[in-house]
């Protein structure tokens, strides 16, 4: 979940090219601490995976279903993948202060 909370964080500088904060000044210092925030909150599940000693977690959502027509989600999250998302936020964020 908090990845998921974590992309949407970064969904909302997107979102706000359309107002007229994106024409502010102080719309990059928005986008690199939002990309902090989400860096920080990415942590959370990392670590909490990493000291758990889990190989990898799956998870299944069931979407929608349409008639006979059964739509779900699968992620299978393994240790590359859940230090993918902190690791790549990071070099943004480093990317950013530059």
């Amino acid at each position: 979940l908090p990845h998921v909370t974590a992309l949407f964080m970064l969904t909302l500088p997107i979102m706000l090219t359309n107002t007229q904060i994106y024409k502010s000044k102080l719309y990059p210092q928005y986008v690199k601490t939002t990309i902090s925030y989400a860096f920080t909150i990415s942590l959370i599940p990392t670590i909490m995976f990493l000291y758990s000693g889990q190989e990898t977690v799956i998870s299944n959502w069931h979407w929608i279903t349409i008639q006979t027509l059964k739509l779900s989600l699968s992620f299978k999250l393994d240790y590359f993948s859940m230090t993918f998302m902190p690791v790549a936020l990071f070099v943004t964020w480093s990317i950013m202060e530059f």
